[in-house]
């Protein structure tokens, strides 16, 4: 693994009721790999011929959300701008433009389908993004594989939901930022998903 994780900062997320930190995109994937083995299912994430992580798409294990996933989950049937509407009640649904650390997961109010967290806190890193919105928005060309065409250039993951010190204009339920997989910081963290047999 790629584990060289210093650990939670304990000045922003003091407590095991905070939200992960610090954890860069691969030790997001790890994690959910390690779930997935410790609940005996099969992991999602699995390395290709190349090293590089690729998916198992049978696999029942725990994953990142996807990309378009995460929206729905966020948006939690709505159409407008945040959640919970406008930004009239933001302050109730959300944390941010504030610097010193994370909440507790879960001290704001949920959104309709029972999501807590969706607006600020941290960022959350998400899975699969449509080739389309990531040639868009970064220029990068992918092939049919999801892997990047335009070499030298990096592959880059996408991060939703915004972060405590971010404004409101990038907290909205279409935000949307992106960093190499090996990026860390205390605004970044993931949060699990998992398909269910039906």
């Amino acid at each position: 693994t790629s584990i060289d994780w210093p650990g939670p900062n304990e000045g922003v997320s003091p407590t095991d009721g905070h939200p992960v930190q610090t954890v860069n995109w691969m030790e997001a994937v790890v994690f959910c790999n390690w779930l997935s083995f410790k609940e005996g299912l099969r992991p999602y994430y699995v390395h290709d011929e190349n090293g590089e992580w690729d998916v198992d798409d049978d696999s029942l294990g725990y994953r990142l959300p996807g990309d378009t996933e995460w929206e729905l989950a966020c948006r939690a049937g709505t159409t407008t701008t945040y959640s919970c509407g406008d930004d009239t009640f933001l302050n109730q649904y959300a944390l941010f433009r504030r610097e010193d650390h994370a909440d507790v997961c879960g001290t704001k109010m949920c959104n309709a389908w029972g999501f807590f967290d969706m607006h600020g806190n941290v960022w959350e890193w998400v899975g699969e993004v449509s080739d389309e919105v990531l040639s868009e928005q970064t220029g990068v060309q992918q092939d049919i594989k999801g892997r990047p065409n335009a070499t030298p250039q990096p592959t880059v993951k996408a991060l939703r939901g915004g972060s405590r010190g971010a404004a409101s204009v990038m907290i909205r339920s279409d935000s949307r930022t992106w960093h190499l997989p090996t990026h860390r910081s205390l605004a970044l963290g993931f949060r699990v998903a998992r398909t269910i047999e039906p």
